[in-house]
């Protein structure tokens, strides 16, 4: 399965997730508001993958039954989040995904 790449400018992802917190965006608008961010969460799969591999080694190392567990952030969470910080981007959020290891 090959990686996914950003298909949008970030400009269109910031846009997007302008339309995810305005009050009653088209159904059109936040159809394409919610594919523009799905794509932008789906592109930090391998960055985030990468990430999990090297973390899943050094936590082995540290101890062998270590569980490492990763994931991106839901769309619900998202819209959350910008809607709470009216001043961050979708393209500035930092937390898209996540990995941790438990010892």
């Amino acid at each position: 399965m090959a990686w996914a790449k950003l298909k949008f400018k970030h400009a269109e992802v910031d846009h997007a997730g302008e339309v995810l917190i305005a009050h009653n965006p088209s159904e059109e608008d936040y159809d394409r508001a919610v594919e523009i961010t799905n794509n932008w969460r789906s592109c930090h799969a391998f960055p985030l993958n990468t990430f999990q591999a090297t973390l899943r080694r050094k936590a082995r190392a540290v101890d062998p039954k270590a569980m490492v567990a990763q994931r991106t952030k839901r769309l619900p969470a998202i819209v959350h989040k910008l809607e709470r910080l009216r001043r961050l981007t979708l393209s500035q959020l930092q937390d898209i995904g996540g990995c941790r290891a438990i010892v």
